[in-house]
């Protein structure tokens, strides 16, 4: 009976130093998994740093944009009225002429 009873007690220490040496190996598992979401957190906010970067850079560039358009109609509009102002002057000289 004294031998089923240390037999029983090596087989409880080796069961619980295996489960120990799982509870050690799945600890290791989990600090490696943690360490990798960090890293891939890091990048995911990096990436998203990089989108918000870009989005700022054409926003910008579309208000430059906007405000060359908006500059060169003006500038057509002015171009039309001086090139209407010469077809009219045009227009009065060549009458001035044929009259003459």
């Amino acid at each position: 009976m004294g031998f089923q009873c240390a037999n029983h007690k090596k087989e409880s220490t080796q069961n619980t130093a295996e489960s120990f040496s799982v509870i050690q190996r799945n600890s290791v598992s989990i600090q490696n998994s943690i360490e990798e979401l960090t890293s891939n957190t890091t990048d995911l906010r990096n990436s998203n740093q990089a989108i918000s970067d870009s989005v700022q850079t054409i926003s910008a560039v579309s208000e430059e944009l906007t405000a060359h358009a908006s500059e060169t109609m003006d500038a057509e509009t002015v171009n039309t009225q001086i090139l209407e102002n010469i077809a009219a002057k045009m227009k009065s000289l060549v009458q001035y002429i044929q009259k003459q």
